[in-house]
């Protein structure tokens, strides 16, 4: 499985909420877990790996956290809006997606990460239905 696929759907579940009190309120806890249970492995990248993309996106060493990452195509894009297209950046994030594929399966298929889904997806389709119901008027 394409591990830009797989961070880019934790990240759309991390990053989830509708419009409205408790939808907005579940997605916030909804993303915190998973953000928390992906962060709870350390870094996806070694200390050389974050060095070498700290000095190529210029953030301070030691600054970076390994995790938070944005790959899009052959362009990683840095927290501070610098995009490269470098071929040392690219070989780095190769080197790292089997940890990060691990990981990001490992933590969406955590029984409590499940649950929750699971739950807001029950909820949004009875609200749904409920709003079928309802009278147009």
């Amino acid at each position: 499985m394409n591990v830009r696929i797989l961070l880019a759907s934790a990240a759309l579940l991390a990053s989830f909420s509708s419009p409205g009190g408790a939808a907005e309120n579940d997605g916030d806890r909804l993303g915190g877990m998973i953000s928390a249970a992906i962060r709870s492995g350390g870094p996806f990248f070694d200390a050389a790996d974050r060095a070498v993309i700290e000095r190529k996106c210029g953030y301070d060493a030691g600054s970076w956290d390994g995790i938070e990452l944005s790959m899009v195509g052959d362009t990683f894009r840095c927290t501070n809006g610098r995009e490269l297209i470098d071929p040392e950046v690219r070989a780095i994030v190769h080197r790292a997606e089997p940890l990060i594929e691990k990981r990001v399966q490992a933590v969406m298929a955590r029984p409590e990460i499940a649950a929750e889904i699971d739950r807001i997806a029950n909820e949004a389709a009875g609200a749904a239905l409920a709003a079928l119901d309802k009278p147009a008027g």
